[in-house]
């Protein structure tokens, strides 16, 4: 039996709502609204705030990987290699921000291949 995350809700899958989601797509929200307001300061934490980022998405991942093996196999062993590079990426980021300052163009685009590559494996 083919399982397709269109047809099924969250608290279906899951048995639980959506709390971890909502958290850090609020947290998400504010981060946005003070950067926009707050320019300079935007740009002196964004190393950090890329490097937390990589951070709470892979552990956030991590959490709620069983879901991905009722997919198949292959695309939780894809999200969960995944995530754990993007562990470790964000704790070599959050230990070298002038790192993550210089290559923020390189994450910015490894993060969008990264999902694209997802996206595109949980399609079929």
């Amino acid at each position: 039996m083919k399982f397709s995350f269109e047809t099924a809700g969250w608290q279906n899958i899951t048995g639980q709502k959506g709390t971890t989601t909502l958290v850090l797509g609020v947290l998400d929200i504010i981060i946005g609204i003070f950067f926009f307001f707050n320019l300079y300061a935007g740009l002196t934490i964004l190393p950090y705030i890329f490097a937390a980022w990589f951070i709470l998405d892979s552990i956030h991942t991590l959490m709620i990987g069983d879901i991905y093996r009722l997919a198949s196999d292959g695309f939780y062993w894809l999200k969960l290699i995944m995530s754990i590079l993007g562990f470790i990426l964000g704790i070599i980021l959050l230990f070298d921000p002038i790192t993550s300052a210089l290559t923020l163009a390189f994450l910015i685009g490894f993060y969008f291949i990264s999902i694209g590559i997802n996206y595109i494996v949980e399609t079929f």
